[in-house]
């Protein structure tokens, strides 16, 4: 009964309503405190000793901050805890502000009493009342987000040593005040010792939060924070790099400490393995340190990645806004087929387009032959993650990202959130063989349906989320039990034939209202399964290829299976117009995709739109640590970890995301312009070469 009462307060207070309450009421709490002092004034004077209520209201908002935090750690799994964190700013300035009052009424309610020592005692506390006003005011001036916004990060230390002053002061007021009621005693009392015991323990606190957060000696190049100094060492198993120069402070490592120095104890913040895990990082004679440290992300930032080659390079760009330019030759390693493919710029018998002469359209249509067909300004969008293998904030952030830049995002198998489907511009949304959060409802809100029938990271297996990922607002979104693991099966149980699937396209499009209805399929058997797709006259059809990504899926099964995208692509092409359809039924196509050439090299190959999703991941903030698995994604975007993802700020993941797509815009558009072409569905493979024979061997594309 209780776990019951539990998850459905869990639920509802996971919803936007419960989060714009708790907003309110710590508004309601800093604001309304500046009319306290009114409030008495009006009562207080004619009806003799009500300053005693505010004494026992800064008491009350005393205790109350100083044992919320540790019930929240003690019941994790009580979201209500957590959420009365979130307005202690709020208790703090109104426990101040009534303390303040206190301390004032008591010195104007019995001015008998006033000798030298009281008049000192009720003095301090009016001093200390009006250093707390000056405080509050500097509080909001200087408050997180204005500092940030306006004044850089810079002046964070700024916003770190007000707030040292006014929690040791309002603290002093509120214990002074309280006690002096409870004991009746001068200003001898013992009531001077705990307020400065407990004001020079909150000190210290926030003194340590104003050295973490001091500005670091730096110079800035080319956007990129350098930091000069200590060694590295890179943990073998998750990638993540000591830096001697930034410490790890949360580990209790301070910024300058030698890796001898380290206790053998310290564990990797990241996955938690000891000291013998890492390894130290040689570099050559005048050689700088990788570059880490530009985003908000700070210390869980990546360098680099091993398998991820174009990683860094994208999350710069998600951050910076810039094109990447450099001097010499290319330093691509050519492992990815499309790397074996370049553009024809035009010359003489085709002529380019200077940029102020031609804006490229890029505009893109799904489903035309629909009643309410999909149009996008790019021919790029965000494909399939689910609530669930991906965090609430993290699915917000990419919608945030995607409409803001006029594309769209696709939904998951983990049914829809109503705030991701909220903050998105246009959606698609996944009918999953697991048929997770599949309701009318949800499918008539959605501007189209994709009938997943497979996933190339896993053809031919179905998906599982483990039951630690599955939280009561999960549970409540996909229809299932919180906390058990939930398995989709690698196929629809109800569809068996190429009829059963012609019918539910059928039902599906009606049930919408004539809204593009899709299938998706993963690279195998393409001109075989194409002609069934075909046969249920979708709206579009998506193939995915090899590359495609996972939250998790067996290395044997992802290493081994799907054809890649280039002669995917190709062959489809080749299908679809060989029966006459051409761009009737639009052909997107996704997986393994990273670069803007990556994208416009498959648009001339004869795709579409492509769907992009690692991608979108890093331009978010993901630094590829590959724990998705696991749910202990550091940076808070693959888990449901509610510490992890506090360290995910949507937002500002919502403004990267955007900041890459529009670099990705001008680069694609730029591409159309050297092929002299105004479109970006005009270019095709005569606009390609290629520079091997299995290209051009088993493309329409030609040898160089």
């Amino acid at each position: 009964m209780i776990s019951g009462i539990v998850n459905k307060t869990n639920i509802f207070l996971e919803t936007p309503l419960a989060n714009h309450l708790f907003r309110w009421a710590n508004n309601i709490l800093i604001y309304g405190s500046f009319f306290l002092p009114f409030i008495y004034l009006s009562t207080a004077i004619s009806n003799g000793n009500e300053y005693v209520i505010y004494g026992t209201i800064a008491w009350f908002f005393l205790i109350f901050i100083m044992i919320i935090r540790p019930f929240s750690d003690l019941f994790p799994e009580i979201l209500l805890f957590r959420k009365l964190t979130s307005i202690r700013r709020g208790m703090g300035i109104a426990m101040g502000m009534a303390g303040l009052i206190h301390g004032i009424g008591f010195f104007y309610q019995y001015p008998s009493q006033i000798g030298k020592a009281y008049l000192w005692s009720y003095s301090q506390f009016a001093l200390y009342g009006i250093i707390a006003l000056v405080f509050v005011f500097l509080l909001l001036i200087t408050s997180n987000n204005v500092s940030v916004r306006f004044l850089g990060r810079k002046w964070k230390w700024l916003h770190n040593t007000v707030l040292i002053a006014f929690y040791a002061t309002c603290i002093h007021i509120a214990l002074a005040g309280r006690e002096e009621v409870l004991l009746q005693v001068g200003i001898f009392s013992i009531h001077n010792f705990g307020p400065l015991i407990v004001g020079v323990g909150v000190f210290l606190l926030r003194f340590a939060a104003m050295i973490r957060t001091r500005p670091r000696s730096s110079v800035t190049m080319n956007a990129k924070e350098v930091i000069t100094g200590g060694e590295q060492y890179k943990c073998n198993v998750c990638n993540w790099i000591y830096d001697e120069s930034k410490g790890d402070p949360d580990g209790g490592i301070a910024p300058g400490t030698k890796w001898e120095d380290i206790p053998e104890n310290w564990r990797c913040p990241i996955c938690g393995v000891g000291k013998n895990e890492f390894t130290h990082i040689i570099r050559k004679i005048g050689e700088s340190a990788p570059t880490t440290g530009i985003s908000y992300l700070g210390k869980y930032e990546r360098p680099s990645d091993d398998l991820e080659g174009d990683f860094r390079a994208i999350f710069e760009k998600a951050v910076t806004g810039k094109e990447e330019i450099s001097a010499m030759g290319t330093k691509k390693n050519w492992r990815n087929l499309f790397e074996d493919i370049v553009f024809l710029p035009a010359q003489l018998a085709r002529r380019v387009h200077n940029e102020h002469e031609v804006m490229p359209n890029l505009t893109t249509i799904i489903g035309p032959k629909a009643k309410f067909p999909i149009t996008l300004k790019l021919p790029f969008y965000i494909s399939h993650m689910s609530f669930g293998s991906l965090s609430r904030e993290a699915k917000i952030a990419l919608a945030k990202g995607s409409k803001a830049v006029g594309t769209m995002t696709c939904g998951g198998e983990g049914g829809l959130l109503q705030e991701e489907f909220d903050a998105s511009g246009t959606y698609i949304f996944e009918y999953s063989t697991g048929r997770f959060g599949v309701t009318e409802e949800s499918m008539k809100k959605a501007h189209g349906i994709e009938i997943k029938m497979g996933q190339a990271a896993k053809a031919g297996l179905g998906g599982h989320l483990p039951g630690e990922k599955v939280t009561a607002e999960i549970a409540q979104v996909r229809g299932v039990e919180q906390g058990k693991d939930i398995i989709s099966h690698a196929n629809h149980i109800d569809i068996e034939t190429k009829e059963d699937l012609k019918e539910r396209v059928s039902h599906l499009r009606e049930l919408t209202g004539g809204k593009p209805i899709g299938i998706k399929i993963v690279a195998s058997h393409i001109e075989d399964d194409l002609e069934v797709a075909v046969f249920c006259q979708p709206d579009f059809i998506t193939i995915d290829c090899r590359g495609g990504a996972t939250g998790a899926a067996p290395n044997h099964v992802k290493d081994n299976v799907c054809i890649p995208a280039p002669y995917a692509i190709y062959r489809a092409r080749k299908f679809l117009d060989s029966k006459g359809i051409g761009r009737d039924i639009t052909f997107l196509v996704t997986g393994g995709f990273r670069t803007s050439a990556d994208i416009t090299k498959a648009i001339a190959l004869g795709a579409d739109g492509v769907g992009i999703s690692t991608l979108a991941m890093i331009g978010i903030g993901c630094q590829q640590y590959r724990v998705c698995h696991k749910g202990t994604c550091p940076v808070g975007i693959a888990t449901q970890n509610p510490d992890l993802r506090a360290r995910f700020d949507m937002y500002k993941s919502a403004e990267m995301l955007a900041r890459l797509f529009n670099v990705y815009k001008k680069e694609i558009e730029d591409f159309v312009r050297i092929l002299g072409k105004t479109d970006i569905h005009e270019i095709n493979s005569t606009d390609l070469v290629a520079l091997s024979s299995e290209i051009s061997e088993h493309t329409n594309v030609k040898h160089a």
